[in-house]
């Protein structure tokens, strides 16, 4: 922008419906063009500052971008406010995505990148499943499946995810961890089980509706749980961490980012003596939500089947072994690597319709929306 822009302007509000921004300046000027920059369908708008000067900003960046920084006219309280919707089991569809597809016979950059966003859309992007199914995988070497590095979902996780170079965490429950990890890749390696997936989204979408004040104790006042010593795991990791259920976006406690939850390891819950008994209530009732069948959803996972999701929105678990020996493989990529390389390859690719200058200081969720409209043909 123009130097001194930010320094004139006095403030930015957006009505409720989001079909209507004012800008104000420090004179009581206003750009009352901006007001339908959700219908133009113009490349840039052209502002006229104050001091004589002008500042043209792309429209594309202002759409994204405007319902952050704007103040609402009228701001929703928590119980109110639109929760991700997740998915419930009779409306779940999981994609499935070929190995041949991530391992080309003849790879390009941009056919690599292709698929790598595939993957990232479906398993990380907002409103879509959280996982994906991988097919048409080949004959697995045994003794190789049990190693750590030449294993079939270390190389796919590899190859998908590991343009950045960063290492790839062991498969362990992600409680343990303080930042926990939010791929999860797991192969059907020998017997079979039945494995259970659940949409966090979805139960809070729930809870919400069928309790706001509970929904509002489990996400606004987070109530912490401190997790069990679990001997099973070696140190440091045998101490479960300390942490809310329930995480949300910095900055928006109302948009949902991760949920932590492992009831087998779940000690004890601290909070207010005075708000005890209601954290207790919000961690029952979201617990027992979760168990529904409508919320549940339950695969028996044979040799051969391989799925990854999104670790911090899908809740995964065993709900009981059916045929032994039962020998999975599991691997993991941290939060950090799936962000540097959704940032990495989507900049490259927007940078065709707007200068990166607009682009790199851009928070990921206006980034993936921008991303959207690109690909929807909501900008020219």
């Amino acid at each position: 922008m123009t130097p001194g822009f930010a320094d004139l302007l006095f403030s930015c509000k957006i009505d409720k419906n989001k079909d209507q921004l004012t800008i104000k300046f420090l004179d009581g000027t206003t750009c009352p063009e901006v007001q339908d920059i959700w219908s133009w369908n113009r490349s840039d708008f052209e502002c006229y500052l104050v001091n004589g000067k002008t500042s043209k900003i792309p429209t594309i960046w202002l759409r994204v971008i405007v319902p952050v920084v704007a103040s609402p006219q009228d701001p929703l309280p928590l119980d109110q406010s639109p929760v991700l919707d997740g998915w419930l089991t009779d409306t779940l569809k999981i994609p499935e995505i070929s190995y041949r597809d991530i391992f080309p016979q003849d790879p390009s950059p941009d056919l690599r990148d292709d698929i790598r966003l595939r993957v990232l859309d479906a398993v990380v992007g907002t409103g879509e499943p959280g996982i994906i199914k991988i097919v048409d995988l080949p004959t697995p070497i045994l003794e190789q499946e049990r190693g750590t590095k030449g294993n079939l979902v270390t190389s796919i996780l590899k190859q998908l995810f590991g343009i950045l170079g960063q290492s790839l965490l062991s498969h362990t429950d992600h409680t343990m961890y303080d930042i926990p990890v939010q791929i999860m890749g797991f192969y059907g390696l020998e017997g079979k089980s039945e494995n259970t997936w659940v949409s966090a989204p979805a139960v809070l979408k729930t809870l919400k509706d069928e309790d706001p004040h509970l929904f509002t104790e489990l996400v606004r006042k987070a109530p912490m749980t401190v997790g069990r010593v679990t001997r099973i795991y070696r140190e440091p990791l045998y101490q479960g961490t300390v942490g809310s259920a329930i995480i949300t976006e910095s900055g928006f406690p109302d948009k949902f980012k991760r949920v932590r939850w492992h009831p087998n390891n779940i000690g004890f819950l601290t909070a207010p003596f005075d708000e005890f008994k209601e954290a207790r209530l919000a961690h029952q009732k979201f617990q027992q939500i979760m168990r529904r069948d409508t919320h549940q959803l339950k695969l028996v996972l044979k040799p051969g089947d391989m799925y990854i999701w999104d670790n911090f929105r899908l809740l995964h678990g065993r709900e009981r072994v059916l045929e032994v020996p039962r020998t999975g493989v599991g691997q993991t990529v941290s939060e950090q690597v799936v962000a540097d390389l959704y940032r990495d390859i989507r900049i490259r690719r927007l940078t065709r319709y707007v200068a990166e200058k607009w682009l790199v200081h851009l928070p990921a969720t206006q980034l993936r929306e921008m991303a959207r409209m690109v690909e929807t043909g909501s900008v020219s």
